[in-house]
């Protein structure tokens, strides 16, 4: 509609600017309606707009559309925040403020189509927290969440800015590389698996704790049919990990 062009144009102004335009229009359009009272009142035989109706009309506006163009902005921006807010909590995961499996999931669909199109490389690291449940049991729910946030904040250290890093769920993460083949996820995930063997998390009763992560990584290959497919990869280098001592990283055949 045309009030929803009209509001979509105001978000991309300044405030100044949204209310010297919401101003000008008022202006503008109380010289339309006196202009068309003007003519209507003309074409029956009465007095039309007179000099004072004119002056009226421009300096009404004048004084109250910015009071009410201020406000409006404000509501704007309150809208938009609320919007953005409702957005970010959509895609995010609250605890660890990476994004959720959902968004990662459109993100990794998104990627593996466009590698098989353009014969590009692509990686997936599938991340799990060693012992993880045994530091819930020992220390609390609050150290693991501790561990979970650190954990992630090691992760983030690692990658580029094209990178996607998701909470896949519970004590698990996961990374989507763009252009990246599987020697090089190696790289990137052996220095994850570094970085997170330097975490250490202070609990609020007992000593640090001590964390290791296991790392799966499978990388698209040209019989890789379906993004199901490396993802399973992923995870069937990650399992492979875990039942082999933990605290490594695999590279899926």
């Amino acid at each position: 509609s045309r009030i929803g062009r009209f509001g979509d144009i105001l978000e991309d102004l300044s405030v100044i600017q949204k209310m010297t335009v919401i101003t000008t229009s008022s202006v503008v359009m109380s010289w339309l309606v006196i202009l068309v009272y003007d003519r209507v009142a003309t074409a029956f035989g009465s007095t039309g707009a007179t000099g004072t109706t004119w002056v009226i009309g421009t300096i009404t506006p004048l004084v109250v559309a910015p009071v009410v163009s201020a406000y409006f902005v404000h509501l704007m921006q309150e809208l938009r925040n609320a919007r953005d807010l409702a957005r970010t909590l959509s895609i995010t995961d609250v605890l660890t403020g990476v994004f959720n499996r959902r968004h990662f999931m459109a993100q990794v669909e998104t990627e593996f189509a466009k590698a098989k199109r353009y014969k590009l490389a692509m990686s997936v690291i599938m991340l799990d927290i060693d012992h993880f449940k045994s530091v819930n049991d020992k220390h609390g729910h609050s150290a693991g969440d501790d561990v979970l946030v650190g954990v992630s904040s090691m992760i983030a250290k690692c990658l580029r800015d094209a990178d996607v890093l998701a909470r896949y769920g519970g004590e698990e993460f996961i990374v989507l590389l763009p252009q990246t083949d599987g020697h090089e996820a190696m790289v990137v995930a052996e220095r994850i698996r570094q970085e997170v063997e330097t975490l250490e998390v202070l609990p609020e009763v007992g000593p640090r704790i001590a964390v290791t992560a296991s790392l799966g990584v499978a990388a698209i290959r040209e019989d890789t049919d379906t993004l199901a497919t490396i993802l399973k990869h992923a995870d069937a280098a990650l399992y492979q990990v875990k039942t082999s001592g933990r605290n490594q990283s695999a590279l899926a055949n």
